[in-house]
């Protein structure tokens, strides 16, 4: 391996560890070396990993004027920089790439193996797929929804606006882990599969991060996935007296970068919430995914925290505790978005480095979810301050 991706890969080891003065500093080196398209390339990853975007952006679009545009590496470079243009405030110049990307004239359907995914499938998409100017109105769409659980969750908000505009029908093929989720919601949706034939049943497929540039300046109702019948099985929490209940998700389970270009800076350790956790005014409860280590295994035992990971095993289990809690505090992460689309008040921990579609530095609310706080970090890494405003919050009994 080269010393320049080498180097590069140490800029990852040390973001992963969160050392970010020596990765920035290491960054900053390796500025004046790139060579090649594959250089460019890596050093953008870097430079937007850190939060450096003007200078991702230029490393970027280097590398993007040298890659073939039906080329893979085009598709996932061109995603990266869509990204970096809206962080820098650039929407139109990201929503008319975003377009591009996602068009008939380019457009794979995202997967790990892109190999593996047949090339008629692909076609069939293209030649389905809703653009601007387009009318749905009497058309059947399919919606394909665009990243993981959170994006999906947030996406699937726009299936109101498609019966607005005069959608016959509408059509999805939910996860598994969200499919009692959407069906027991007041969204107007059918349930299909995506095989050649049944796309070719459809007059439009629409895919969701498109449809949110479509919808952009609609305005939404939050609470669209509210169940419309009670969950079965759902398990109750008890009446605690004078107290609120809250529900708490500290640590994305999405592992590392490159899964999640947010990692590991998106997630806290749940030490960090103790200024929260001395209230004796709250009973919290854990809502995070999978297991946990000895030191919050500890800290759930101190604090007195109830453990409800045992009984979540689906989107609609998680919303069905939700909805019987005061508030959730919540990393950006799937758990934050359900939150938002029940309607139940959230309060969303937001790294210096955070998802573009919270909305610039300052920005405390969102049209995405009427009942969402945004509570950020001025300093990368330092969620102190971000603790203690919503420990502060508490306290005086804010909602």
């Amino acid at each position: 391996m080269r010393n320049f991706d080498a180097s590069c890969d140490q800029v990852h080891a040390l973001c992963n560890s969160k050392e970010i003065a020596q990765a920035l500093e290491l960054t900053r080196q390796l500025a004046s070396q790139p060579s090649t398209v594959s250089d460019f390339v890596k050093l953008g990853y870097c430079q937007s990993r850190l939060g450096l975007f003007n200078e991702a952006e230029s490393s970027l679009n280097i590398a993007l004027r040298h890659l073939p545009g039906t080329h893979h590496s085009a598709f996932v470079v061109g995603n990266e920089l869509v990204a970096v243009k809206y962080s820098l405030g650039k929407v139109e110049e990201g929503v008319a790439l975003e377009k591009q990307l996602y068009g008939r004239q380019h457009f794979r359907l995202p997967a790990p193996d892109p190999a593996n995914v047949p090339e008629e499938i692909n076609l069939r998409i293209r030649e389905k797929l809703l653009e601007d100017g387009q009318s749905v109105a009497g058309k059947s769409v399919f919606v394909m929804p665009i990243g993981g659980i959170g994006d999906t969750l947030q996406q699937y908000r726009h299936i109101e606006h498609l019966i607005a505009e005069g959608a016959s029908a509408v059509f999805i093929n939910p996860r598994e882990a969200t499919r009692e989720l959407i069906l027991n919601s007041r969204l107007p949706v059918n349930v299909a599969h995506a095989t050649i034939g049944d796309l070719a049943r459809h007059d439009f497929v629409a895919l969701g991060n498109i449809l949110a540039l479509r919808y952009r300046n609609t305005p939404s109702q939050g609470g669209y996935l509210k169940p419309i019948k009670p969950h079965s099985g759902a398990t109750q929490l008890p009446a605690v007296s004078g107290k609120r209940k809250i529900g708490l998700v500290w640590r994305s389970t999405n592992a590392t970068w490159p899964n999640c270009r947010l990692e590991p800076f998106r997630s806290t350790e749940l030490g960090t919430l103790k200024p929260l956790l001395v209230n004796d005014d709250v009973q919290f409860y854990s809502l995070q995914f999978g297991g946990y280590t000895p030191a919050e295994q500890a800290i759930l035992s101190r604090h007195r925290i109830l453990d409800l990971s045992p009984v979540i095993h689906s989107c609609a289990d998680l919303a069905a505790i939700m909805v019987q809690l005061d508030k959730v505090i919540s990393i950006c992460s799937a758990p934050a978005h359900l939150a938002g689309a029940l309607d139940v008040p959230v309060w969303t921990m937001l790294s210096r480095i955070a998802d573009w579609r919270w909305g610039t530095t300052g920005q405390t609310a969102t049209s995405l979810y009427p009942s969402m706080r945004l509570i950020r970090q001025t300093e990368l890494d330092n969620w102190e301050p971000v603790i203690a405003e919503m420990a502060s919050r508490l306290e005086r009994g804010e909602h």
